[in-house]
C-alpha cells in the first residue's frame, strides 16, 4: 500500500496531463478564431488555411459548400496552394465535377508561380495528354523546372520519358 507521499507524483502527473490538454485545445480554438477573423477581413492566405481546416474535419463548415468556396476564393486571389488543391478537386472530381481541363487550368496557374506540384502534375498533363493536347517537349520544360525544386516524382517522370524518347529514336 503506497502512503500519500507516494501518490503525489501521480495525482501531479494526471493533473499536468489534464492541463496539458485543455491548454491545447485552449490554443486551437485561439488560432481557428484568429484564421476565421483575417478571412472575414480578406486575408485569402487565411481562407485557404480555413477551407483546409473545413476540409480535414477539425471543423465543421457553416454550410456543404463553404470549404469549396473558400478554396476557390483564394485560388482566385493567387494563393499557389490553394490554385493546387482545386486543381486536384477538379482532377479526383472531389467535391466537384472531374474536369481535367480545369484541372489543368490551375496547375498552371500555380505552375507559373513556383510551385514544385503544379509544374509536375501540369508538365505530366502536358507530356501524356490529359485535359489538354499532348505537348512532350513543353511537359519535360515544366518537368525540369519541379526537378530544380527537389520534385523526387519529376525526376523519375522525366528518366521514364527520356528512355522512351530513346527507345523511340
Amino acid at each position: 500500500m503506497q502512503s500519500v507521499l507516494q501518490q503525489i507524483p501521480s495525482a501531479g502527473s494526471h493533473w499536468l496531463h489534464q492541463f496539458t490538454r485543455w491548454a491545447l485545445a485552449e490554443w486551437k480554438q485561439i488560432r481557428i478564431s484568429r484564421i476565421q477573423s483575417q478571412s472575414r477581413n480578406g486575408d485569402s492566405e487565411a481562407e485557404y488555411r480555413l477551407a483546409l481546416l473545413y476540409e480535414s474535419g477539425e471543423m465543421h463548415p457553416p454550410s456543404p459548400h463553404t470549404g469549396l468556396q473558400l478554396l476557390t476564393h483564394a485560388a482566385f486571389a493567387g494563393v499557389p496552394a490553394a490554385q493546387v488543391q482545386l486543381a486536384f478537386k477538379y482532377k479526383d472530381g472531389n467535391g466537384v465535377l472531374s474536369n481535367a481541363v480545369e484541372a489543368v487550368v490551375w496547375f498552371r496557374k500555380a505552375a507559373e508561380m513556383g510551385h514544385a506540384e503544379a509544374q509536375f502534375q501540369l508538365g505530366q498533363s502536358l507530356a501524356h495528354g490529359i485535359g489538354c493536347e499532348t505537348d512532350l517537349a513543353h511537359g519535360i520544360r515544366w518537368l525540369r523546372r519541379a526537378v530544380r525544386q527537389g520534385h523526387g516524382e519529376a525526376a523519375d517522370l522525366l528518366s521514364i520519358l527520356s528512355n522512351e524518347s530513346a527507345l523511340a529514336a
